[in-house]
This record gives structure tokens, sequence and C-alpha cells, in this order.
């Protein structure tokens, strides 16, 4: 018979594990044997602390049983006497288990062994069931234990928390907190990052080590965390006992949180992708942290932890034995254990404590290009999807001793705090790791996985259904409750963009480097800024944000003062793609078109399409749209930060009332603020009225602060403003007057014959650069102001002055082709929505639906005159309850269906 192979470590881990079992001097100095003596001591330890509160509760014993039995004894004697005899039945079985205990099981729980189970460490929950023997009058208890993975039982072994078994409800009301409440530590969580340091003893940094954050020190920082390690309940059986009273197990729901601590100094291997934000660390002991800080409808003090503010209730407990805290601000001997030493104690000592489970072990930070989820919030969910459904792809099945989390990563440039990125940690869930994630760390390995889930979701036929996710590709790996922010094409747009590094071809392999990416350029991601900054603008103004997936980005669903608008991005329109467009149902009301331009990418030396843009912009005008350039600045700007030099509010409206023209303080706002605000304003109120009287009265503002004044005749005035570009000044009577900021002239033209005015708004294209930025910003600020007037207005470049419209566009991008009657509805529509209209269509329905229709408040696809409602994404029993109400009939998104219900109508 051949011999067996056995499995060979490789060199450098059989050198590391001789090393950690070879003492270093005398005895007991390798790191095994300290890590022994530790282990041991730690035993012996919990041991001494179960014998304490053992003797403490056989000491209070007689004196209850007495009071208990006596003919003044109250209800609260007997169920305090009762409590302390399930107590010490509990403590008793603790110590019994401590001592029982098989060493080998001991050992591998500390870490010393290795768990080939691959489960995470176990915490037990202690309960006590007391009642009477109806027959002999004798209380009796019962001690009943239970076991969850620390993983589980960080929100099922919570104080306040339902644990369901063997016919039993029980509420937990307490968890161990050592000997004197010695679990107890405190720790100063970083703002930023993972990191967080054991404040119990000494000073909290200034600064995070990791990141160089500030805040560290600040006491809202600060927490009371225990490590979950055991938990316990006394109740009497009657109460813990299921009945038929409710069909429906109640659930606590908790607010946890992730932080893993990525220490440079652990980092084994790193590498780049070069010229592009993406990378991978691997990592030894990393040290990774599971919190729950109380119930989720609770409220307590705001903290900010790795980048995320939370409202911690946390749970409040007797600083000695953990048992819950019932009443603030009075102490009872009935919120205590009966061994405890504060049981009779005049004053309270409660302490508000976080809950922990900890782990060391091995693991792989992914960290993604710049802002990846600034603006989405599908980003990083699809994604962490997208990585385990890789790992399944790769391995075979699924990776049960893996596990992917969020987490931020952070660099220090120069001593200084760098950028924060959006991460994902794929970590092991055994205690130092298994060693697998070694070979993933390879960027041939890791591209791998990430071509295989590319693969998957690029090939799933949820795509043509419309459906965000399906079970055939991420919704198995996404993370509880976090179902609805999966999305298969978001995680098939960015994988791909990993894949090619960011470009727009395909890539063999990747160019890798040991050497972050620390610089960048944020106006690259203008777009994802834009979408935070409005969800955030539109939040104050008790807006509703609905996402919405698609091939082209995220569309936003947006319900503000019983008005529905949607912003598309990337629509085709004719020879240009904006970057988003905003509209309505409403006919009557212009589409808003949305441009988000970087200097880079638009006026810089190296790509300059200020003429083109000019171009583009004035066809959308033409054509019966608003056109809005942002540039970054205006994504920064607040308050009166950037306002014109001319502008004055008292100015304004003082003008405007000399013209009589209808122009109101908001109106005044709108010209002094920046475009993000224009754009806030016309989705509160669509005034075409008032941003027309904005682009009559504009004019007038710059009449007296105007550099130049004189005579421009009577020809043609683009001409003009070109002349005063090279130079040329401006005589005669003051009938025009232009305002000029560096490469920029605005000439306006005022016809006392007529008492119009004519604009014209030219920037100097042949001369860019840095230095000429501001004037770029100003043109575009001009534009989105003006672009309303209806008459006698030229926004344009300097080189297009004589040149016409097909010297300058490039060649037409033709556009999907549809008909009058459905097009004007497919243009608004989501995927989903957009393949039903497509069979509606094709089938010959007549009627035509309306989308984002409201009714009682909720958006529906509906066909408002035969009153049906068409569930394309899923309504909820509420939303069902109300239309049906309001008189709708709702269907699904079924052809036959929608068919037959418009045929029952007209019947």
């Amino acid at each position: 018979m051949a011999p067996r192979r056995r499995a060979a470590l490789d060199d450098g881990s059989a050198k590391r594990l001789r090393e950690w079992a070879t003492r270093t001097s005398g005895p007991l100095t390798s790191e095994l044997a300290e890590r022994l003596v530790t282990e041991s001591q730690r035993w012996r330890h919990d041991l001494e602390t179960v014998a304490f509160r053992i003797a403490e509760t056989e000491k209070e014993l007689p004196a209850l049983e007495r009071q208990a039995n006596s003919p003044a004894a109250t209800e609260e004697d007997k169920h305090h006497f009762q409590s302390a005899n399930a107590a010490l039945r509990l403590a008793r079985k603790h110590r019994a288990d401590l001592q029982g205990e098989y060493w080998i099981a001991v050992a591998e729980r500390a870490g010393l062994l290795p768990n080939y189970t691959l489960m995470d460490d176990s915490v037990t929950l202690d309960v006590a069931l007391r009642w009477m023997d109806p027959e002999s009058g004798a209380y009796e208890t019962d001690s009943l234990d239970y076991h969850r993975n620390a993983a589980l039982a960080l929100r099922e072994f919570a104080p306040r928390a339902r644990f369901y078994a063997r016919g039993y409800r029980v509420e937990i009301d307490a968890v161990d907190l050592g000997a004197g409440g010695e679990a107890v530590r405190t720790y100063a969580f970083c703002p930023v990052c993972g990191f967080r340091a054991d404040v119990t003893s000494e000073a909290a940094p200034s600064a995070c080590p990791r990141c160089a954050a500030d805040g560290m020190a600040d006491v809202r920082q600060r927490l009371d965390v225990v490590e979950l390690t055991r938990a316990s309940s006394v109740m009497r059986r009657d109460e813990a006992g299921i009945d038929d009273s409710s069909d429906e197990r109640e659930r606590v729901a908790f607010d946890e949180r992730f932080i893993a601590d990525i220490d440079p100094a652990k980092v084994t291997r790193q590498w780049y992708v070069a010229d592009y934000g993406f990378g991978v660390k691997h990592l030894r002991n990393m040290d990774l942290t599971w919190l729950n800080l109380g119930r989720r409808a609770g409220h307590g003090s705001t903290k900010v932890l790795g980048g995320h503010e939370v409202d911690a209730e946390l749970f409040r407990v007797c600083g000695e034995c953990g048992k819950l805290d019932q009443e603030m601000s009075r102490n009872s001997r009935y919120e205590h254990r009966p061994w405890c030493r504060l049981r009779e104690s005049a004053d309270e000592n409660a302490v508000s404590i976080a809950l922990s489970r900890s782990l060391v072990t091995e693991g792989l930070v992914l960290r993604l290009p710049p802002m990846t989820s600034t603006g989405n919030a599908f980003a990083v969910p699809s994604l962490e999807a997208a990585l385990n459904l890789g790992l399944r792809e790769h391995i075979g099945g699924a990776p049960d001793h893996l596990s992917v989390e969020s987490v931020v990563d952070t660099d220090i440039v120069d001593g200084h705090g760098g950028l924060v990125y959006d991460a994902l940690l794929l970590h092991d869930l055994v205690t130092g790791g298994t060693g697998y994630l070694i070979d993933l760390a390879e960027p041939s390995m890791m591209r791998t996985v990430l071509q295989q889930a590319l693969a998957v979701v690029a090939g799933c036929s949820c795509g043509e259904d419309g459906r965000l996710a399906c079970h055939r590709c991420l919704l198995p790996f996404a993370r509880p409750g976090n179902a609805r922010l999966v999305s298969r094409s978001e995680a098939e747009r960015l994988l791909g963009d990993l894949l090619r590094a960011g470009t727009n071809e395909p890539l063999d392999s990747w160019t890798v480097t040991d050497v972050p990416v620390v610089s960048f350029d944020p106006e690259s991601k203008m777009e994802q800024l834009f979408r935070k900054r409005l969800v955030e603008r539109l939040g104050v103004l008790g807006a509703t944000v609905k996402e919405h997936p698609s091939t082209h980005g995220i569309r936003y669903d947006i319900n503000v003062g019983g008005r529905h608008w949607s912003l598309d991005p990337q629509v085709q329109m004719g020879h240009t793609q904006p970057d988003f467009v905003l509209r309505t149902a409403d006919p009557n009301i212009l589409p808003m078109v949305i441009y988000c331009d970087g200097w880079r990418w638009h006026a810089s030396p190296k790509t300059n399409r200020i003429a083109e843009d000019a171009e583009n912009r004035r066809i959308l005008r033409e054509s019966g749209n608003l056109v809005v350039g942002l540039s970054w600045t205006d994504l920064e700007m607040s308050g009166e930060q950037g306002q014109p030099s001319w502008y004055d509010a008292g100015t304004v409206i003082g003008t405007a009332n000399q013209m009589n023209v209808g122009l109101r303080p908001e109106h005044a706002d709108v010209i002094g603020g920046s475009a993000m605000d224009l754009i806030i304003w016309w989705i509160q109120s669509a005034d075409l009225a008032g941003l027309q009287a904005i682009g009559k009265v504009l004019p007038f503002l710059v009449a007296g602060p105007a550099q130049l004044k004189g005579d421009a005749g009577s020809g043609d005035l683009t001409a003009a403003a070109v002349d005063l570009l090279a130079g040329k000044g401006m005589t005669g009577s003051p009938s025009a007057w232009a305002w000029c900021e560096d490469t920029l002239v605005w000439l306006n033209r005022f016809d006392p014959t007529t008492f119009s005015t004519d604009v014209v708004l030219v920037l100097d294209d042949e001369t860019v650069g840095p230095d000429h930025k501001e004037a770029w910003r100003s043109w575009l600020r001009y534009s989105n102001l003006l672009g309303a007037r209806t008459t006698g207005t030229a926004i344009t470049a300097r080189t297009l002055a004589g040149a016409t419209g097909a010297e300058i566009l490039p060649e037409m991008v033709e556009g999907p082709k549809v008909d009058a009657v459905w097009g004007p509805v497919l243009e608004m529509a989501t995927p989903s929505e957009t393949a039903l209209l497509n069979a509606l269509r094709d089938a010959g329905v007549d009627q035509v639906p309306e989308l984002g229709h409201e009714v009682g408040g909720v958006p529906v696809f509906a066909f408002v005159d035969d009153r049906i409602v068409v569930d394309v994404d899923g309504l909820d029993e509420e939303d069902r309850n109300l239309l049906a109400a309001e008189g709708w009939q709702v269907v699904s998104a079924s052809l036959d269906e929608i068919q037959a219900a418009l045929n029952g109508v007209s019947r």
C-alpha cells in the first residue's frame, strides 16, 4: 500500500510555527507557553468569580427564606426568594461546566488548538425557570442552558431580546460583567476609521494613529463595552411558556455595527492597480469588532463610528451584576442578582454599555476607487454580494468559513489624514485564520474571482425581467435587510469598471504597484457628489427620494410638495448625453438638463470643449429645455460663498420693482446662489415665469458696476462682444454696457423703442488654463440664469463667432427611435417599467399609462381614467389597502392580467 501523503506547510509557515513554540530563554518564555499561562489564569479567575457568587447567594438565602415564609410576606418577597434559588442553581451549574469541560475544548476556544469545525466562539445563555409545585406547594427551579455562536448571540442573547427554544419564550435580563464589573472596558473610537483604543486607565490619543483624524479625545466618542461571553435570565415558568396569544415570534431590532482595525504593521502584502484606486491588502491578526448598541428604535447619544453616525441607546445595567436596570435614578434590590453587593445600596450604580464580539483573524482588504458609494446606495452592497458570488464560483461552493463586510480604508499623507476609501473586507471566521486568503491576495487570483462574478451577473436573465437581482445571481448573497439595495446592473457596471481599471478598454491583466494611488481628481466623480448633495438638500425639505438602478446608472424618483420628479442619468439627447435630466409628468413643466462639468474635462488646455458645450446647450434650449451646468464649486458652496461681486439682494428687488417685474426675495436668492440652489428651487417651485423674470432683470443688475459702457451699434452684438475680448473699447451714448471677467464678456444692449434688451455672453475659448478657471465658472453661472430668456440672447464661445453648428458639433449619435404616443412615457421609465410598456405597446393596448401618478402620496404606474394600478416594483400591504380604499384596482405586472382588467373596465 502506498504511504499516505501528508499536507505540507510552506517553509514560511513552518518557520513561524516553530518560533511560536520555541522558548527564547528560560522556562515558559515561548509565545505558546505565555499564552497557556494567560489562558490558565483566565480560567482560574472565572472559577473564583463563580465561587464568590455562589458563596454570596448562599449567605443571603436564609434571610430571604425567613422573609418569604413569614406571615407578613408579600408576593415580592416570595418572588425574590425564588429568584435567589434560581440564581444559585445557575451559578452552581456554571461552576460545574467550568470544572467539567474537556481540556481540548478549552484549548480550542482559546485559539490554542485548531478548531476543525470552523465554528465561531460560543456564548452561553443560562436560564432559570421557577414555579410552585401544585401538590406539595414547594417552589421548584429548573436550569437550562443554550449556546449560540458569538455572531448570533450578539443580538439573540442581548438584554431585552426574546429567545425561543423548547417551548419557552425567554426574556434575557442580564449579561455577565465579571468580578466587580471588571469586564466593562472604556474605549475611544475613531470617528473616521475602525481604530479603537482602550482608555479605561489611560488618556485617549488626540489623533487616530491609523488615519490622523481628530476627535478621539472627544468624550462623545467613548463607549463602555462588554465582550459578550455569557447572559442569563431568571423567570417564572408560566411567564416563559408560549401560548396562542401570538402567532408571530417577537423580535427586538438592535443597532449593530462592524469596525475593522486596518493596522499597517500587520500588512503582509499589498498591491494597487496603477493609476487607479483599486487595491488589495493582506493582513494577519486583524482586530475585528462587532458592536450591539442597543435597540434600533431607542434614543441615546449620537456617536460617529467608522464614518457612520449612530444614535446609541445602549444597555443600562447594574455595574456589578449586569442585570438590566428598570428604573432610572432609583435603586431597588430586585434590579440585582442575589449575590450583587449593590442590592442594598442607597445609590444606583448603573452603567450604559455596548455589547461586543471580537475576533483576531486573517483578512483581505479590497480598497475601492474613491467616491465609489458617493450618491449611490447600491454600489457597496452590490459589490459585496458580487464578491461572495465570485468566491462561490471560484471555490465551487459556499465559503462558510469566510465572510465579507463593508469597511473604510484610509491613508496618512505627510502626517495628515488623506482620503477615506470605501472598502470590502474578506475575512476568516476562525480565530487566527485558516491561511486560505493568502492565495486570494494574488492579483491574478483576485481578478479571476471578479471575472467569475461578472460572468454570472452579466448573463443572468433577471435583467430582462426588470428585476434588481434574483436568486440566480446576487440575492442569495445579500446581507439581511439589504436585498433592496443589491442590483445586478450596478454590480455588472462596477465589476466591469474594476476589471478595466476605470478605462473604456478591456484589459487582459492589471498593471500593479506596491504604492497606493493617493493622487485623485475629485472632479472626475462630480456626478456621484451631485447625487449626494441633492439627496442631502432634498432631505432637509422633507422630500422622499427612491433610487432605481438602470443600465445607465441610478435613477431617482423624487416626491416633494405633492409633485413627482424623475432624475434620469445619461439620457441621449441628439448630439449630446447630459449627466442628468430632471423632469416631471406635467407637460407644462420644462425638463431641466443638468451637466456636471469638471474643469479638466471641459475647459482645460488638454481638453477644451467650451465651443462644443455652448452649441449643444444652445440646441437643447431651443428644443424646449432648461440647461444647468455645475462646476465643482457649486457642489462645495454654501450660504453667501461665491456670490458675484456685483450681487446685492436689495438692489435686485429695487431694480425689479422699477422695471415692474414680479420678482420675489426667493428669486434674489437664486441669483446670488449656486447652481445647486437653482436646481433645488426649481424642484420646489417649477416657476418658469420667475426664471424668465430673473433673465429680464439680470442685465440691469450689472449696468451700474459694468466696466465698459457706450454705443454697441445696431448690428451683430456677438461680433461686438468678440471685439471687446480683443481689447476694443466702447464710446458714444451708453445704450450698451459690458461686464467683464478676465476672458469673459457679458454685453447688454437696450433698445428704447421696444424697451427690450439683447444679451450676449461670450467666453474666450482660445485662452484657457488654470488662471482662467474662474471666468469659465462665471460663464456657467450666468448661462444658467440667462438661459430661460425667450428672445435676444446668445450664450456662446469666441471660436463660434461666424461658425455654423455643423462645423462644431461631432457626428450625430442616434438615440432610440420611439413613437410620439409612447415615447414620452418610455423616456421616464425604469427598466422594469420599460419592459412592461414595450409589451403593452406591442400588444396594441390603446391606453397609455401614467408613471408616477400619486394616490395618497404613493407614486404608482396607473391607467388613471380606468382607475387601475399595476404593481411593478412590489407594493406593500399598507399601500394596497390605501389604493383599495380610494377605489383603485391593483393588478400584477402581467400583460394578460392588465388587458383583462382594461377590457373589464371598458365593458
